[in-house]
């Protein structure tokens, strides 16, 4: 009889939770429901699966191979949810039509995007954020950024930097220096991944005026992925 411990695997870019650890996620989850609660958000919990179709609407086809993806018995095609914003917008449109505006929502789940593992970044992890839909004032904006702050600051960080994006920013820097439809989606995927050295490999490829290359390489991605890339921890206003 083999005598030595039977360690069974898990699935690639998953981890368990411990007692200890469990509880510590457990708390911390807690502490941001509670005060997204008290900024007036109500928290909804969608599918953690959800068709294809409706998560890849309006993106490029970079996004999918980066999904775990199955099919049900009708032969269509499933995907695990690879971020909250998507759903959420799926949920108000669907079922949240008649709900007075602006709404205000929040969620903690779990997401999955299928990539190279690495130090605070699993193929399994979790989001806590709001999602502020129907206003377009600019203190909308600014209560999200500020929720944000202190969703943080609750968590127990001190040190951290907040990215503001607007994609229609590095959409037009790109309309502005006519790079190809194919550049644009190597530079946005980059982005995501936060792959700095691809990143500026693409860049230094093309044939752009010095001026758009001459920030150093890092800084210049960085720049450009703040403006882009969403967070793990997301806070968007819409």
């Amino acid at each position: 009889m083999n005598k030595e411990k039977l360690v069974l695997e898990i699935p690639y870019g998953t981890r368990d939770f411990l007692p200890i650890e469990a509880a510590e996620k457990r708390a911390i989850e807690t502490t941001l429901a509670s005060l997204f609660a008290d900024w007036g958000y109500d928290e909804v919990v969608t599918p953690t699966i959800e068709y294809l179709d409706n998560l890849t609407l309006g993106s490029n086809h970079t996004l999918e191979p980066h999904l775990f993806k199955l099919f049900d018995k009708n032969n269509r095609t499933l995907a695990l949810r690879h971020e909250m914003t998507t759903p959420i917008a799926r949920l108000v449109s669907s079922r949240l039509q008649d709900y007075p505006l602006p709404l205000k929502l929040s969620y903690i789940s779990s997401v999955f995007r299928y990539e190279q593992t690495q130090t605070g970044r699993q193929c399994e992890f979790y989001q806590a954020g709001v999602e502020l839909m129907g206003s377009t004032s600019a203190f909308a904006d600014a209560e999200v950024i500020a929720l944000a702050i202190q969703g943080l600051l609750h968590a127990g960080l001190s040190e951290f930097q907040i990215c503001l994006g607007q994609v229609e920013f590095v959409n037009g820097i790109m309309e502005q220096y006519q790079l190809s439809d194919s550049v644009k989606d190597q530079l946005k995927t980059a982005m995501e991944q936060r792959n700095l050295v691809e990143f500026n490999q693409i860049i230094e490829d093309q044939e752009l005026p010095e001026t758009a290359k001459g920030c150093p390489a890092e800084a210049a991605a960085s720049q450009w992925q703040c403006r882009y890339a969403a967070e793990s921890i997301r806070a968007g206003s819409q």
